[in-house]
C-alpha cells in the first residue's frame, strides 16, 4: 500500500472507531431476556460444534486441508456450520432472539469486529474459508444469546462448561488408551492447551461457587477435583498459570485491604518472574532455577523461555506480515501461513494457526481488527465491574483468565472456539436476573452507557 492509501485506511478506520464509540456510550445495558422455545435444539448445536471441531476433525489421518482437500470429517463440519447457520436464521425469524439485543451493550463492540471480519472475505487469501468461519462465528453468536440472554445463565454456563469438558476428556482418555497400546508418549498425546483452558475456567467456576456460595459439602469439593484432574491430564502450563491469576481476582473481592495487598504482591512477583523467564540467557549450567523449573513442568528450558516455539512463530510472522496491515483474510491467512511463506524453515515446526488470539485477529483482520479485538475485552470487562450481580467476581476473573490464555492458543479472535462462547455469553447476560421469589430484581447499573 502507498502513503496515500494508508493515511486514507487509517483515517477511515478512527473515524469509525470515534463513531463506534459515540454509539456504544449511548447504548443500554438493558437485554431483553430471550425465549426458552427452542432451546434443547440450540444446546444441540452448541454440543456438536465441540465434538465436530475438537474430535472428528482431529481424527482425519491428514491434518493438512491445503494439501490433502476436503475429508469426509471437513464435510461434516461444514454441514454442521450451515445447519447451525439455518437454526439461527430460524431462531431470529421467531422473534426467540430479539434483533435489539445485537445493538446494545458490549454487542455493539462484536458487531463491528464481525464486520471486519466478513469484510476480509473480498481480500482474503482464501475467501471461502473465510466466508464459512463469518458464518460459523455470527450463527453461534446468535445461538448462545438465545441460550444465555436469560435469568439462569450462571447455571446455563456451568452446564456448558461441565459438559464440554467431560467431552474433552473423554477424547483425551481414549486417546491415553492408543498411547498406551501402542506404547506412545501418553502426556504428548493427551495434551491440550484448548482442554486446559476450558478445565481452567471450570475450576474457576467451581471455586466461585465453593468460596461464594457456600457450597463446601463433599460434592463441592469432589466437584473442584475433577476439573483440576482434567488440567492435570491435559498438562497446559499456559492454562495452570492463567488459572493462578484469575483465582488471585476472584480471592481479591473477598478479602480485606491486607490481603488484597497480598495479592498484588503476587501478582508482582509472577510478573518478575515471567521476565525473568523470558530473558534468562545462561543455558550451560544444569543447575540454575530455570533449569530446574522446566524439568519440573515437562520441559526443557527453550521450550519455557520460548513458550514453545511461540516466539520464533510471532516473530516470523511480524516480518512476513508487517506490511499488510488489513491483514490476509479472517482464519484463512494463519491457515494458509505454512504453505505461502513456508515458515517451518525459520521456526523449526509446522504451525496451522497463531497460536495467539490477538495475532490471530492482527493476521486475519490486521490493525483495525485487533484494536476492536481489545475493545470488545474492555467492553465486556466493563459491563461485568458495572454489575451488581452477586457473580461479579467470577465475571471479571473469568475474562482476565480467558485474556491471559488467548496469549498461548487462540481462544479468541481466531476460529470459533470454547473461550468465545464464554465471552459471548457474558456479552448476553440481562440486565436483570429472576429472584427466588420469582420476582425480576435489578442485576446491572443503570448509567445508560456503555
Amino acid at each position: 500500500m502507498s502513503a496515500a492509501e494508508i493515511v486514507l485506511v487509517s483515517s477511515l478506520a478512527f473515524s469509525l472507531l470515534i463513531w463506534l464509540y459515540l454509539i456504544s456510550r449511548r447504548a443500554s445495558y438493558s437485554l431483553k431476556v430471550t425465549s426458552l422455545r427452542g432451546s434443547v435444539t440450540s444446546w444441540t448445536f452448541l454440543f456438536l460444534h465441540v465434538v465436530v471441531t475438537n474430535v472428528v476433525i482431529q481424527s482425519r489421518e491428514h491434518n493438512e486441508l491445503v494439501e490433502s482437500g476436503l475429508s469426509f470429517q471437513n464435510i461434516v463440519q461444514i454441514a454442521v456450520i450451515l445447519s447451525a447457520f439455518l437454526w439461527a436464521v430460524w431462531v431470529l425469524l421467531r422473534g426467540w432472539v430479539p434483533l435489539s439485543n445485537f445493538t446494545r451493550n458490549c454487542n455493539i463492540w462484536m458487531i463491528a469486529l464481525v464486520g471486519v471480519y466478513a469484510v476480509t472475505t473480498t481480500w482474503s487469501v482464501w475467501p471461502e474459508l473465510t466466508a464459512l468461519r463469518v458464518v460459523e462465528l455470527i450463527s453461534f453468536w446468535v445461538i448462545v444469546m438465545h441460550l444465555f440472554c436469560h435469568y439462569d445463565w450462571e447455571d446455563r454456563l456451568g452446564r456448558y462448561l461441565w459438559g464440554i469438558t467431560f467431552i474433552l476428556v473423554a477424547y483425551a482418555l481414549f486417546l491415553v488408551v492408543v498411547a498406551v497400546i501402542n506404547d506412545l508418549n501418553i502426556l504428548k498425546l493427551a495434551r491440550s492447551n484448548l482442554g486446559g483452558m476450558v478445565a481452567a475456567v471450570l475450576m474457576l467456576y467451581v471455586s466461585y461457587r465453593v468460596i461464594y456460595t457456600k457450597e463446601r459439602s463433599v460434592v463441592g469439593v469432589l466437584g473442584w477435583s475433577f476439573p483440576l484432574l482434567a488440567l492435570l491430564l491435559f498438562n497446559s502450563l499456559a492454562s495452570l498459570v492463567a488459572f493462578g491469576a484469575a483465582l488471585c481476582v476472584l480471592l481479591f473481592f473477598r478479602g480485606g485491604s491486607y490481603f488484597r495487598a497480598a495479592l498484588i504482591s503476587v501478582f508482582i512477583s509472577l510478573f518478575v518472574v515471567n521476565i525473568m523467564l523470558i530473558t534468562e540467557g545462561n543455558w550451560s549450567s544444569k543447575d540454575n532455577w530455570l533449569y530446574q523449573t522446566a524439568k519440573l513442568v515437562g520441559k526443557n528450558e527453550r521450550q519455557l523461555t520460548t513458550f514453545s516455539g511461540r516466539f520464533p512463530l510471532w516473530k516470523e510472522l511480524w516480518v512476513q506480515l508487517k506490511d499488510e496491515p488489513a491483514g490476509l483474510g479472517y482464519v484463512a491467512g494463519e491457515r494458509l501461513f505454512e504453505v505461502i511463506f513456508s515458515a517451518s524453515k525459520s521456526t523449526g515446526w509446522k504451525a496451522s494457526n497463531a497460536h495467539n488470539g490477538y495475532v490471530s485477529t492482527w493476521v486475519g483482520a490486521g490493525w483495525l481488527g485487533i484494536v476492536l479485538l481489545l475493545l470488545l475485552f474492555i467492553s465486556v470487562i466493563r459491563k461485568c465491574l458495572n454489575s451488581n450481580l452477586r457473580t461479579k467476581p467470577f465475571l471479571v476473573s473469568t475474562v482476565v483468565l480467558i485474556a491471559i490464555n488467548n496469549m498461548t492458543l487462540v481462544a479468541v479472535g481466531g476460529q470459533l472456539s470454547p473461550g468465545w462462547v464464554v465471552l459471548l455469553a457474558f456479552c448476553a447476560i440481562p440486565s436483570t436476573v429472576r429472584s427466588k421469589n420469582n420476582v425480576y430484581v435489578e442485576a446491572l447499573t443503570s448509567k445508560g452507557n456503555n
